[in-house]
């Protein structure tokens, strides 16, 4: 991606940061649901796998649903037999949750700062 104007490079940051916090919700909602809904309906709010439905193989992404119910009950051995990179990923998910955490934490102290001023 190329950007044509300093007004366009300006703009891009923000825009950035506001998809990454779009996206740090989505993630905590995925994180904390297993917690909360019952996994049976949380399996029937996921769609069968198209990749498995129209083709008969598993995507990357196949079992991700069962792997984390299966971790948000401690069980990580049938996490990892769910999807092999659940694990990996849930870590990753719980570290980008943290930035956010310390992002948004900056930002409320420098937001009270500047009101003190």
């Amino acid at each position: 991606m190329t950007v044509s104007s300093p007004q366009q490079a300006s703009q891009l940051k923000p825009a950035l940061r506001i998809a990454w916090c779009v996206l740090s919700l989505i993630i905590l909602a995925a994180l904390i649901a297993p917690f909360v809904v019952p996994s049976e309906r949380l399996h029937h709010l996921f769609p069968p796998c198209p990749s498995r439905a129209l083709f008969g193989r598993p995507c990357p992404t196949c079992g991700m649903t069962t792997a984390f119910i299966h971790i948000s009950r401690g069980e990580f051995a049938e996490a990892s037999r769910a999807n092999r990179f659940s694990l990996p990923l849930y870590g990753m998910f719980w570290s980008n949750e943290l930035a956010a955490l310390v992002f948004f934490a900056r930002r409320l102290r420098g937001a009270s700062r500047g009101r003190r001023a």
